[in-house]
C-alpha cells in the first residue's frame, strides 16, 4: 500500500492547538452575547481545559469521561449563547418594525 503524504504544516497547527485556546477563541468571538450569568460555565471549561491540555502534552491518557464533562459543558454553554444572540437579534428587529410607519397610516392619518 502507497505511503500517504501529510501536509506537514497542518499537522504542526493541530498539534499546536489546545483546549484553552480553543475557548478563548469562542469567549472572543461571542462576547457580546456572554454575560456573567455564564461565568460559571466559562470557569468550568477553563478547568477542564487545563486538566486536558496538560495530560495532552505529556501524551497521558485521557479519560472519556472528562472529555465527555468538556463536551457537554461546551454544548451547553453553546445552546446559551445561540439563545442570547437569537434574543438580542429578536429585540433588534422589533425595534426597527416599531421605528416602521406604514404608509397607509400615514396617509390616512386621523381617519383609521
Amino acid at each position: 500500500m502507497p505511503r500517504k503524504y501529510a501536509d506537514q504544516d497542518k499537522l504542526q497547527q493541530l498539534l499546536s492547538r489546545s483546549y484553552e485556546a480553543s475557548i478563548d477563541k469562542y469567549v472572543t468571538k461571542n462576547a457580546d452575547y456572554i454575560d456573567d450569568d455564564l461565568e460559571p460555565f466559562i470557569v468550568q471549561l477553563y478547568t477542564l481545559a487545563k486538566t486536558l491540555d496538560e495530560k495532552n502534552a505529556s501524551n497521558a491518557q485521557t479519560s472519556g469521561t472528562l472529555t465527555q464533562e468538556w463536551r457537554m459543558t461546551m454544548k451547553e454553554l453553546h445552546s446559551m449563547v445561540l439563545k442570547e444572540k437569537e434574543r438580542q437579534e429578536a429585540a433588534k428587529l422589533a425595534a426597527e418594525l416599531e421605528a416602521y410607519v406604514d404608509p397607509d397610516e400615514e396617509a390616512l392619518g386621523d381617519f383609521i
